[in-house]
């Protein structure tokens, strides 16, 4: 595979966020959070060469990236009292905070796909370090709009969660979202680059 995207199906278990947190549970009506999802994600450096039957010669970024997303312990957490909520709310919170995961990957997804792309469209640049920043900004760009689908994510939801209604619409609504972006492919069709098989939608695409 040439594009390829470590970490991208990731299922997480309350085991993945290290020893609960202790503490005492809210009150009735009280706002707390019980649990916390944090991943990371990094491409990984790109191999940019220097094209000398090109005139005059440019450097070109060979279409091979990859792409690693990971849960990120150290700002990852569940409360202890979480955990000890009456079913299914347990459950219900693990899947919520397994979508901010899912996001987090779909960006990461999305941010190697717009690589892909612009690395099969672009054919030199005058040195490795324009190649470089080129790419790193076309990257940069579908990385800086994840935390606001992550705010959008938990404006949506929390509400309804505070209420203690852990799977409602909302929710739902948002699983829909991500199932969107993981199974429909983009309109007109669009390939991977030298791999083939469909891009899907962006996360982007499929949220408010």
């Amino acid at each position: 595979m040439f594009y390829d995207h470590d970490g991208f199906v990731n299922t997480l278990a309350w085991s993945s966020f290290g020893d609960p947190k202790p503490g005492k549970a809210p009150g009735p009506g009280k706002p707390a959070t019980a649990a916390r999802t944090s991943a990371k994600s990094s491409p990984g450096r790109a191999t940019v060469v220097l094209d000398k039957n090109s005139t005059p010669a440019v450097w070109v970024i060979r279409p091979t990236l990859s792409m690693t997303t990971s849960l990120k312990k150290s700002e990852s957490f569940v409360m202890a009292w979480a955990l000890n909520m009456p079913s299914p709310k347990p459950v219900d919170l693990l899947h919520h905070e397994q979508l901010h995961y899912d996001i987090s990957a779909l960006v990461a997804r999305d941010a190697l796909a717009a690589a892909a792309l612009f690395i099969d469209i672009n054919d030199g640049f005058k040195s490795e370090f324009e190649a470089r920043q080129a790419l790193s900004k076309v990257m940069h760009t579908v990385f800086a709009q994840e935390k606001a689908i992550h705010k959008a994510y938990d404006d949506a939801v929390h509400p309804e969660q505070s209420k203690g209604n852990t799977r409602g619409p909302e929710q739902l609504r948002w699983d829909g979202f991500i199932r969107s972006a993981k199974e429909d492919r983009r309109v007109p069709a669009i390939n991977w680059p030298v791999d083939g098989g469909f891009i899907m939608k962006t996360i982007y695409e499929v949220t408010p």
